[in-house]
């Protein structure tokens, strides 16, 4: 005969993150989702830090517990989050295209809540276009991720002159282990004109889809 004393159930206290610099703490606590006064469970501290490791805005992440005389159990979250803001640019020349140039910024947590906006800028003598996106991989602890892209550009060929302007957005959320759902639209504005219009009977072509 076995008589065993569970004892008195350990409770989760004060749950807090040490060294969120743009990261909401809102967010953080959100998605680890450790609710304080429920039953103190090691593998849920666990889930919790996968869960936060999983935001695509940090390098490490880990975990401490300390229990109190009282019967609870504080959980302290240390993070170390990726460089936010980076800028990239470049310059080239070329004897016969001339001057080409291109800058690249992205900040890969924008209001603090994992959501990476990027830009880019490329110019040509025959070439230019702009450039934006904006994406998540896990939108606020949802398992969903949505990408959200918009461009800008014209090429001009001789006397002709093409300018696009198009657009996508997509929307993912996996619908079991080994697969994912995916919604996903486009749009497309092409317009053929004239750098120096004909007075006469001037080209302009415009096609949208």
């Amino acid at each position: 005969t076995l008589e065993a004393d569970p004892g008195a159930a350990y409770r989760v206290g004060a749950v807090s993150f040490d060294a969120l610099r743009h990261t909401r703490r809102s967010l953080a606590a959100r998605l680890a989702g450790l609710q304080e006064g429920a039953v103190y469970d090691p593998g849920d501290v666990a889930a919790a830090r996968a869960r936060l490791a999983q935001l695509g805005v940090f390098t490490a992440v880990a975990a401490a517990a300390e229990r109190r005389p009282d019967g609870t159990v504080d959980v302290t979250f240390r993070a170390e989050e990726r460089p936010r803001f980076t800028l990239a640019y470049g310059v080239r020349w070329e004897s016969e295209a001339g001057v080409a140039a291109v800058v690249d910024a992205v900040d890969r947590n924008l209001l603090g809540r994992a959501v990476t906006l990027g830009g880019r800028l490329r110019w040509e003598s025959d070439d230019q276009s702009a450039r934006l996106y904006l994406g998540a991989d896990d939108l606020l602890g949802s398992r969903a991720g949505f990408q959200a892209f918009a461009e800008w550009r014209r090429r001009t060929q001789g006397n002709l002159q093409y300018d696009t302007l198009e657009s996508t957005f997509a929307l993912t959320h996996p619908a079991w282990s080994a697969a994912s759902a995916r919604a996903y639209a486009a749009w497309r504005d092409s317009r053929l004109t004239e750098v120096e219009p004909d007075p006469f009977f001037p080209l302009d072509v415009r096609v949208t889809h």
